[in-house]
């Protein structure tokens, strides 16, 4: 054998898992194939839609299967479970059978249907796996480059692919079709790279132990451990004598091996330790990641929440929360706890002359509580506590420090940033738009509108409008309302500044200030009105709401 052709026999099989998927391992090779019965091909060639007919090859589904036309012809009948793209002179496909196999552009069999996996690898190879045999790889001609004699593979995002039987194992770096690299052969009892990720490092069994090691065979950990479970940074979680701990690359003792089980370590660096009470069940508490015990074992749950670094915590059906310390920020005392986003307000710079706000989410704040006998919602602040008993259907914070909008009885209101109430619930909804921080748009229930201010929910305005819209296509937090069908302009604090007049009120771009517009004025909008002996007239307003006509500049 060559030298280049062995060096290709070292290429990895296991590209068999998902794309979607970072390690798989094939271990099961006695898979029952399902055996299906294929309904005859009959003439289809009226049933391809003109879509199709490109002048081109095309996939055409019939029936739950797959082939090739071009235009009214048929290149490969439409007979497969599946068919591989792009059309080339070798294309997977999966049979009624449901075994694989490769077609050329004819539609001719160039490698057999003789097998239950056959798919590409990155490096356009194909991984190949027939039933009591194994796993191997062949190119795209068919020929066996790895002959199928594996049990099970992994391929990792890193490029390396762990394959292994007993006693026979290997770790390729996968660099292109033409340029593999054998990163270690060795014959212990097992490896195991789902543990490590990315990183150079795999677990390794020898006498029924487990230990890691790097793709150099330097020994990390020494194979003493029932089990690796999981790798992170310098630390290591594994099991001893049926019992958990935790130790780092210097075989420093972290976490005694006392624990039933350590969970996977948290974002921040913390582990979930767990105390077996009952068959079946665990109780939770927390350490951080130098050893210290932040929460003992007596917890039905701890989680860590999603955008914040608060973990949840639960005893006796009922949640409590604590910070990363353990330190308790709420009681437990609640059926349940959930994050709430709040506005977080900068203001960023625009023009020399020009800035807006800006509303980006932000967590960890504020928490909805939810009431254990009637699933209402309160809300807590951190710092603060309670705000807001649990007794709404819904609850939105507006603005940090209030005021909020609440739901009760299918009704909306706003409360203050003390939990005082603002207004009563006459609302059918409350809007909140990024560009006017200071105004909030209410729904009544005969469908009209008002403005409420932000500061103490009273109307800015006491007339009320069939529509409230910000101008389209500018973040200025200039408004437009609609009333009988004329419209009129509003400043971002919510004053209406022209009567209702104009047909339509729109962002525009003033290349000159009018002549007339007084200085320090500056253009926010252009309307349009409708005259009987003129027809339509076009004027920009500016930021005090006078007009001018669009052609005195």
């Amino acid at each position: 054998m060559n030298r280049s052709y062995a060096s290709l026999l070292f290429l990895l099989l296991p590209l068999f898992l998902a794309a979607q998927t970072n390690d798989v391992e094939f271990q099961d090779m006695d898979v029952q194939v399902e055996e299906s019965y294929a309904d005859p091909v009959i003439p289809i060639q009226q049933s391809i839609p003109a879509c199709l007919k490109t002048g081109k090859p095309e996939m055409f589904g019939y029936q739950g299967r797959y082939g090739y036309v071009l235009n009214d012809s048929i290149l490969i009948q439409p007979e497969y479970k599946t068919l591989e793209k792009p059309y080339s002179d070798f294309m997977i496909a999966r049979n009624s059978r449901n075994y694989f196999g490769a077609l050329n552009k004819k539609g001719e069999v160039v490698l057999p249907f003789d097998y239950y996996a056959l798919t590409r690898t990155t490096a356009e190879l194909i991984l190949a796996a027939k039933k009591d045999l194994g796993y191997g790889l062949l190119d795209a001609q068919g020929r066996v480059l790895l002959p199928l004699e594996y049990r099970s593979g992994h391929k990792f995002n890193d490029s390396t692919v762990v394959f292994h039987s007993p006693d026979k194992q290997k770790i390729i770096k996968i660099h292109s079709a033409e340029s593999i690299q054998l990163v270690l052969e060795a014959n212990f009892e097992n490896i195991s790279k789902s543990q490590t990720g990315n990183r150079p490092l795999f677990t390794f069994q020898e006498k029924g132990l487990w230990g890691l090691m790097d793709y150099n065979k330097r020994t990390i950990l020494p194979a003493a451990y029932d089990k690796i479970q999981a790798v992170y940074d310098n630390q290591i979680i594994a099991e001893k004598d049926g019992k958990s701990g935790v130790v780092n690359f210097q075989g420093k003792t972290m976490h005694p091996f006392i624990y039933d089980q350590i969970g996977a370590r948290f974002r921040n660096g913390n582990y979930p330790i767990g105390k077996a009470v009952s068959a079946g069940k665990r109780l939770w508490g927390m350490v951080d990641s130098a050893g210290h015990t932040l929460l003992q074992p007596e917890y039905e749950v701890v989680k860590q929440l999603y955008n914040c670094n608060f973990f949840l915590i639960g005893q006796l059906g009922k949640k409590g929360l604590v910070d990363a310390t353990g330190r308790v920020q709420i009681p437990v005392q609640y059926g349940d706890i959930y994050e709430l986003k709040h506005p977080d307000w900068t203001m960023e710079q625009q023009e020399e002359t020009q800035a807006r706000h800006v509303r980006r989410e932000a967590s960890g704040l504020y928490f909805k509580i939810r009431n254990t006998q009637n699933d209402l919602l309160g809300l807590w602040q951190i710092g603060k506590g309670e705000i807001l008993k649990p007794e709404f259907q819904w609850i939105e914070i507006l603005q940090v420090g209030g005021p909020y909008a609440v739901q009760k009885n299918d009704k909306k209101a706003l409360f203050n940033g003390a939990g005082q109430q603002l207004t009563g619930f006459d609302y059918t909804w409350l809007g909140f738009n990024p560009v006017r921080p200071n105004v909030v748009t209410a729904g009544l229930p005969d469908q009209k509108r008002t403005l409420l201010r932000l500061s103490d929910g009273q109307a800015i305005e006491t007339e009320v409008y069939d529509e409230i819209l910000p101008i389209r296509d500018t973040d200025t937090g200039y408004l437009v309302s609609k009333k009988g069908g004329y419209a009129a302009l509003h400043a971002p604090d919510g004053r209406r500044l022209t009567p209702h007049k104009y047909k339509a009120i729109h962002s525009c771009t003033v290349p000159a200030p009018p002549s007339t517009m007084p200085a320090g004025r500056r253009i926010v909008a252009c309307a349009v009105t409708h005259t009987t002996d003129e027809g339509f007239l076009t004027f920009v307003l500016d930021d005090a709401g006078a007009e001018y006509p669009a052609d005195d500049r």
